[in-house]
């Protein structure tokens, strides 16, 4: 029997979908008998918990769900009181589930694959079943090899820490239970590093590397493969565990291989149906029709105004050219050719042209980073200044709809 744990909170009520797409991938894969132990809380719903039955019950397998507000309920509420910042982190609060199965799971599985709901199988998880541990708790992917040498900044690691090549990624583990079970106190211990070290924000994995990085069996880059690095590097789809982490889906990338393999399994869940099929095309008339109306809404408040642009001095000529400004239109040049902004020039701007339109022409990140200042400064944002990202074509640096937030809503 295999045994593999996925952790699904679910306050929406449409994220199980994403675990659901996994579980339809490894079954499918997958020859030998299987167990999913389903991590979950009181978020997860009836339908949805009916959901995940009838998909593993149509394959013969086998599915135990645990609510871990519940069972760990004394656990949970010291991270939560010792990590605050948990609740409203960019990851899910189900994150720190797998610190926590060992001591929910029956006594009788000695050895567990946890996977990310973001996942998809193109292999027979039995192949990461049968992978040798060697002796060590637990066996992972190192971050700086399944980015290809161009991990994110992690703070464990700059704080010296953590070596870089040791770094893991904790989407996907094999994890030696009964040797787990002899470390009762590792959220704990895990927890006194990260409090010393608040800009940490990956909570499990940071906790999971304060304690095994030193230790763990590095397992081959195939059973968590980044697809955002191997669409990045032009590789083709082959026999690979794919984490879908970083908003890897882009539903508007035609044929691209991982998206059609993530909705090959998607279309055989019981979380498609009619009723999904119509949400789509509503959605889609939602966003065209609410970007419509912002849009007049923006031109005709600031109508008469002057216009002062803002962008890379480079696209000076292409951006003028896109945005067809009326005659007297500024342009003055907000950052570098490193792209670094000119904040003291674009605010010193701002405060000599009072009542003028401010039109920033910059990456996502870049306008981001700016929008503080300006409204510290008393600018009011799609009234004052504005991103012109919503007005350019997506090849010009415009706006683009995230598909993968687009499919979490639906």
């Amino acid at each position: 029997m295999i045994h593999v744990a996925y952790a699904v909170h679910d306050a929406s009520g449409g994220y199980s979908k994403f675990a659901g797409v996994s579980i339809a991938s490894l079954l499918h894969e997958t020859k030998e008998n299987v167990t999913i132990h389903l991590l979950g809380d009181k978020t997860l719903s009836r339908e949805n918990r009916e959901r995940f039955r009838e998909l593993v019950a149509a394959a013969g397998q086998t599915i135990c769900f645990y609510d871990m507000e519940e069972r760990q309920a004394k656990e949970l509420a010291e991270i939560h009181r010792q990590l605050p910042g948990l609740m409203t982190s960019r990851f899910s609060p189900a994150s720190v589930y797998r610190l926590l199965a060992a001591a929910v799971l029956p006594p009788e599985v000695h050895r567990l694959i946890y996977l990310d709901s973001d996942t998809v199988l193109h292999l027979d998880i039995a192949e990461l079943w049968a992978e040798p541990l060697r002796g060590s708790v637990l066996g992972a992917v190192p971050e700086v090899a399944l980015t290809y040498g161009m991990p994110a900044p992690q703070p464990l690691v700059e704080a010296g820490l953590v070596d870089r090549a040791r770094y893991f990624n904790s989407g996907v583990l094999l994890i030696d239970l009964d040797r787990l079970r002899e470390i009762p106190e590792l959220a704990v211990a895990g927890i006194e590093v990260l409090r010393a070290h608040p800009d940490c924000f990956c909570y499990d994995q940071d906790i999971l590397n304060v304690v095994f990085a030193d230790s763990y069996q590095p397992l081959d880059v195939r059973y968590d493969a980044f697809v955002v690095a191997e669409r990045r590097l032009g590789h083709p789809l082959s026999a690979c565990l794919y984490h879908y982490a970083g908003r890897a889906l882009d539903f508007f990338l035609p044929g691209d291989p991982f998206n059609q393999l993530f909705l090959r399994y998607y279309l055989r869940s019981p979380w498609w149906e009619g009723a999904a099929f119509e949400r789509l095309f509503a959605g889609l008339a939602r966003v065209y029709d609410g970007w419509r109306a912002h849009s007049r809404q923006i031109f005709s408040e600031t109508a008469g105004r002057q216009r002062i642009f803002f962008g890379p001095e480079a696209r000076r000529d292409e951006l003028l050219k896109l945005l067809e400004p009326a005659g007297g239109a500024l342009f003055q040049a907000a950052m570098d050719a490193q792209g670094q902004l000119f904040v003291s020039r674009i605010l010193d701007m701002v405060k000599k042209r009072r009542g003028a339109l401010f039109i920033f022409c910059l990456p996502a990140a870049a306008y981001e980073a700016l929008r503080p200042y300006l409204e510290r400064a008393g600018l009011a944002e799609n009234h004052d200044f504005i991103d012109a990202g919503q007005f350019l074509p997506r090849g010009a640096g415009g706006w683009e709809l995230s598909s993968g937030e687009f499919f979490a809503a639906l």
